[in-house]
């Protein structure tokens, strides 16, 4: 029950307090539970504590909790204490530690051999403890075995773990500690106390089992370590090393840091700063920033110089230190000055292996090549190369070649190629490297699974991908970014932190994406170590104890040094010398991740000048490589012949494996350099196209070119063009070579000025197979010939056949590639379409047999003859039947026979340069008689093809010599009926073409037929018969469309089946202006426009049986109903002009230019 309340104030705050009254019912403690049971498990050491439920007056059972106590004495709990005291009372409100459960399992492995009194308490939910149970007493006769852990993580295999025990041995007690995959490498302090190393990765488990003197076993007990696989601890350290080197050649290796300097090794294995005055120059002391420096062996002595960088913010110089021994360098202040900025700078590297190393850099977003001259102080821009991604000796010839990035516009996508090093500074493109797929991006190269061929590293969408040479492909889960691959590597860009024999790379990954190193295992398999924070400088190298530094992290390594390469071979040729080694063998590292260090030193001789090719650790044994030397990638190496003076030397090999450990140098072998003087001169050479020709020479002697006009020289290359073809003879001195000179391939081809439109042209020509035919309108833009709609029918080893389909003016060009060069030539030709065919006047019949006449007129000068085809037993194909000069203008055909048929007939014109298209084709009239109904006699033909028809006019008579002019019917009609009479009759029938239509016909006579030019062939009653009519006639297939640009067959059939005459005439009766059809049905589109036309054929026998189809005819572009008109701005065309004896463009609008696209003011 609660009271008011008590309302106190202080300042502006307001205190409530409340009184409570609490019951005057005392809390009864539970009742005294019965004593635990126990069961212990020798084997596993495990002790079972269970007991009953308790019971209290106030409260449930399920409200109880339990408190246990276990004690090394009754009454005690310093084993498990239970927070009560003695008699039960309570020392905290938190219920009882079981909680509510009533059993408990203990490991007892620990518990020291003796006895221990276990007792139980129950507490009630007001926290009131009941009095302990009876004590059961638990007898332990095993020797306690535990112990402690202690290692600095990450820990890893080499890592020292300290193992201590958690008791001191008793007198008796044996106790016996054990590793997988690790050995204890020390004990101490009565054996409580181990040192285990392991030399397996993975989780590691330490055992520990003791023994007591009655020869009692404990359980086992163990502990599990995760064991990482390589072994790395972080020093302490501000400083970023941007060198290492070995000074003064004493084994121990000196490093160099920005505004510090150089540093030294102590006799505690630390490193101190080297007091000395050139150490505190201003160069190195005031510098603003780190950027990397490079170990350079300036004047040829052996030593170890040093190339650094002036670092101050956009700085683009150098500066040099040449090492003096003794760890003292002797600084030249004078700035080397470039075009990039030293952060740009890629690397040195020795570009034509003539011994000085020269500069790579990025450069107005070009690769620049700087060959270094006259110990270090000039340089001089060789080459430079867009999209450089790595530089390396791909096809392992000696020679450092480039990997370019190209985008290829047709496949949309980056492709990567090898630029090959010819020396010289020169590189030509060889082959495809890698190609990415859509949303790739390299990211690194590398040989990473031993096999000798390169594996790349790609990107996609935030994850990374191992593309293997063997064309697997392995996805690096968890991997989240890796370390930019280096442009030009060096001894540091990539490592083998593991010592497995397998390359490792700097990246980051994991849970938490911390930094860390990839480490590439076999069968394609690979591991991501995170935990190690690299410095930016990134430059291994060895300490004094044969571990490995990189920044503020060491890597223990145990590793061994490489067996010293044997086999050294040197070989001259005509390009160079080759120096050529087997392998070092290794224990970690396999052969083709084995890198080597060239010594060529000329003999007998010392100190400055005596190197070629220097080791910058004077061929010592036991001396370091410095950090940033590029190490020869394969066991060849080889220095062009004009980089080797003529004299006695002496070569060694050094192997360098991956984790930078160094062999013993090779054996001394000497060699001599004799006189050489060779010609690297390509297979193809030209006239009149510049050749580049290297000497290959170490003497130096004028040279006769036989002929040959030098262009252009750069050292040893020059630019040589020839005049003429044959045989050449180069000398230098008492050195020559031969070669030939091949005459440029021939574009010419001859052209008629003037042709008719779709004339068939020859072209003379030699080669025009292989020609590249084009062809221009306006005299700029050329199109292959197709696009101009010029067809070419037919190519031979001597000529070619085209078509011009339009008429216009063009320029023909013949493009023809040789090997080196391409040559054109153009020629101009008009194509007229006038009078482009001949015109049959008509075909007519005479004596039986068919006359086809023609005229003459208007015939062009190219003109000489023409050509006569008659239509062969399959519609429209024609053969040739006559070919003559232009002095005969009728042919009479022997072959026909036009009482039997008609016959077709086509003209084209022969030419100086081909043939002219074809004329119309013309069918002469071909007239059928036969017995009529009603005492007629009914003539039937079919129309005339070629000429339009006017009318057509009907002769009679009682002889073919006595005919008179009967009738006349439209041009239109096909048929004819006349009465019967008793007498024999002779009919025939002239065509009246529309353009003679003005001739007297109405009083023409027989005596006034003065010419047979029109006339059919003659029929006669007696021959006529009863016919069997036509009653339907079907044109074949359903609706037909056309495309403008075809042309179609159409079929008709006569029925019944029997009627005599199974031919038609066929006529347009709608659309003529859309399409034509000839006799044989072919219907061809005119090209007016898109509609439907109704083709009719007729039946042939006068009865006048008929039937249509409608055909569509499409294709032909839409005309909008209405047309906006826009104003175009006038192009600008250009023509060339002839000024003088010299050539000019000249715009549309008015300027003239010169050919080198000056503008021209004043022309003289």
């Amino acid at each position: 029950m609660s009271a008011p309340p008590i309302e106190l104030s202080t300042n502006s705050y307001e205190y409530y307090y409340y009184l409570v009254k609490l019951s005057d019912v005392v809390n009864a403690r539970p009742s005294r539970p019965n004593k635990p049971s126990v069961v212990y498990e020798q084997s596993t050491g495990e002790l079972s504590i269970t007991w009953e439920e308790g019971n209290d007056k106030e409260s449930s059972s399920v409200d109880l909790t339990y408190a246990l106590r276990i004690g090394t004495e009754p009454g005690k709990g310093d084993i498990v204490y239970a927070h009560a005291m003695a008699d039960g009372t309570r020392r905290n409100l938190m219920g009882g530690n079981q909680s509510t459960n009533r059993y408990r399992r203990l490991n007892t492995s620990t518990w020291k051999a003796g006895k221990y009194y276990i007792s139980i308490q129950v507490i009630d939910p007001n926290n009131r403890g009941s009095e302990f149970s009876e004590e059961v007493i638990f007898e332990k006769k095993e020797q306690a075995a535990s112990f402690t852990m202690q290692y600095v993580s990450p820990f890893g295999v080499g890592d020292t773990c300290t193992i201590q025990l958690h008791h001191n041995v008793s007198a008796g007690v044996e106790f016996s500690l054990s590793a997988s995959n690790g050995m204890i490498v020390d004990t101490c302090m009565d054996n409580a106390s181990y040192k285990v190393v392991f030399d397996e990765p993975g989780l590691q488990t330490i055992s520990l089992i003791t023994k007591n003197s009655d020869g009692q076993n404990s359980t086992v007990y163990e502990e599990a370590v995760m064991v990482r696989p390589i072994s790395m601890t972080k020093i302490e350290s501000d400083s970023r090393i941007t060198l290492a080197l070995d000074m003064d050649e004493d084994g121990l290796l000196e490093y160099f840091v920005d505004k510090e300097g150089f540093h030294e090794v102590n006799k505690d294995g630390k490193y101190d700063r080297i007091n000395k005055m050139y150490n505190n120059h201003t160069l190195i002391s005031d510098a603003e920033f780190v950027q990397p420096d490079y170990a350079v062996d300036i004047n040829k002595d052996g030593k170890a110089d040093v190339f650094a960088n002036m670092s101050y913010f956009n700085s683009r110089s150098w500066f040099t230190m040449l090492n003096s021994g003794n760890k003292s360098m002797a600084i030249n202040a004078d700035p080397i000055t470039f075009n990039f900025y030293i952060s740009d700078l890629y690397g040195l590297v020795d570009m034509n292996n003539d011994g000085n190393l020269d500069i790579v850099a990025k450069e107005n977003y070009e690769t620049s090549i700087y060959s270094s001259q006259n110990s270090f102080t000039e340089f001089v821009r060789e080459s430079w190369i867009r999209n450089v991604e790595a530089i390396r000796d791909f096809d392992g010839d000696g020679l450092l070649d480039v990997l370019v990035q190209e985008y290829n516009d047709e496949l949309r996508k980056n492709t990567y190629y090898i630029y090959k090093n010819k020396s010289a500074f020169e590189f030509v493109r060889g082959d495809l490297l890698f190609e990415e797929a859509y949303g790739e991006s390299l990211a690194y190269i590398k040989d990473f699974d031993n096999d000798g061929l390169l594996d790349i590293i790609v990107k996609k969408d935030k994850e990374y991908y191992v593309r293997w040479a063997d064309g697997d492909i392995t996805k690096l889960e968890g991997v989240t970014s890796i370390a930019d691959m280096q442009i030009v590597e060096q001894l540091g860009s990539t490592f083998d932190y593991n010592n497995d024999g397998y390359w490792d790379i700097e990246a980051s990954g994991g849970i938490y994406d911390e930094e860390g190193i990839l480490l590439f295992l076999p069968n394609h398999q690979y591991q991501f170590i995170g935990g190690y924070k690299f410095n930016e400088s990134n430059i291994p190298f060895v300490l004094p104890n044969g571990d490995i530094r990189n920044g503020d992290l060491v890597c223990m390594s145990d590793n061994n040094k490489p067996e010293s390469p044997t086999g050294v071979s040197v070989i001259q040729k005509s390009d160079g010398v080759y120096i050529r080694w087997n392998h070092s063998a290794d224990k970690e590292t396999p052969e083709c991740n084995m890198r080597y260090n060239i010594s060529v030193k000329h003999n007998n001789k010392s100190g400055n000048g005596a190197y070629l090719i220097s080791p910058c650790n004077s061929t010592k044994n036991g001396v370091h490589v410095p950090s940033t030397l590029k190490l020869v990638e394969d066991n060849v190496y080889l220095i062009p012949i004009s980089s080797i003076p003529v004299g006695e030397y002496q070569v060694q090999i050094q192997g360098v494996d991956m984790q930078n450990q160094e062999s013993d140098f090779s054996e001394e072998l000497e060699f001599e350099v004799k006189e050489s003087c060779a010609f690297d001169i390509p297979t193809i050479i030209e006239v009149g196209v510049a050749t580049t020709i290297k000497v290959l020479a170490n003497v130096s002697a004028e040279i006769d070119w036989d002929g040959g006009e030098i262009i252009s020289s750069d050292g040893n290359q020059y630019d040589v063009l020839w005049n003429s073809a044959g045989s050449k003879i180069i000398k230098a001195g008492d050195y020559e070579q031969r070669i030939y000179v091949s005459s440029l391939p021939s574009a010419e081809f001859s052209l008629p000025k003037k042709v008719l439109q779709k004339s068939t042209v020859r072209i003379s020509v030699n080669n025009a197979k292989n020609g590249e035919w084009s062809v221009s309108a306006d005299k700029d833009e050329f199109v292959g010939l197709s696009e101009m709609d010029i067809d070419i029918l037919s190519v031979d080893s001597v000529s070619m056949l085209v078509r011009f389909n339009n008429s216009g003016e063009y320029v023909i060009r013949n493009t023809v590639k040789g090997e080196l060069t391409s040559v054109t030539c153009e020629q101009m030709i008009e194509v007229s379409n006038d009078n482009v065919a001949p015109q049959i006047q008509s075909v007519f019949s005479k004596d039986n047999y068919y006359h086809i006449l023609w005229d003459n007129n208007d015939v062009s000068e190219d003109v000489i003859g023409y050509r006569l085809y008659k239509e062969t037993s399959y519609a429209n194909k024609f053969e040739l039947l006559y070919e003559g000069d232009l002095t005969n203008t009728l042919f009479v055909d022997s072959t026909s026979n036009a009482s039997q048929c008609a016959s077709r007939y086509a003209l084209s014109y022969v030419t100086t340069y081909g043939e002219s298209s074809m004329s119309n084709v013309h069918q002469g009239l071909h007239v059928m008689i036969n017995l009529g109904m009603m005492n007629t006699w009914n003539l039937a033909w079919k129309k005339y093809e070629g000429r339009d028809v006017s009318c057509y006019r009907i002769w009679s008579g009682t002889s073919v010599s006595d005919m008179k002019l009967i009738g006349e019917i439209s041009g239109s009609l096909t048929s004819y009926s006349d009465a019967m009479t008793d007498e024999a009759c002779y009919y025939a029938v002239e065509t009246v073409f529309e353009e003679d239509n003005n001739d007297a016909v109405e009083t023409r006579s027989a005596s006034s037929r003065t010419s047979d030019l029109f006339m059919s062939n003659v029929v006669s009653t007696t021959s006529a018969s009863q016919i069997s009519p036509a009653e339907s006639i079907l044109i074949i297939g359903n609706d037909i469309d056309v495309q403008l640009t075809e042309s179609t067959q159409i079929y008709a059939y006569v029925y019944p089946y029997y009627a005599s005459y199974q031919s038609v005439n066929w006529d347009i009766v709608e659309g003529a202006e859309l399409a034509t059809i000839n006799s044989n049905g072919l219907l061809i589109p005119s090209g007016n426009g898109n509609g439907e036309v109704i083709v009719r054929a007729y039946a042939l026998d006068g009865t006048g049986v008929y039937a249509d189809k409608t055909i569509t005819i499409t294709g032909y572009p839409e005309i909008p109903d209405s047309i906006e008109m826009i104003e175009l701005e006038q192009p600008v065309i250009s023509k060339k002009i002839l000024i003088g004896n010299k050539i000019y463009i000249q715009k549309s609008d008015g300027t003239i230019y010169d050919l080198m696209g000056r503008k021209v003011i004043n022309i003289k």
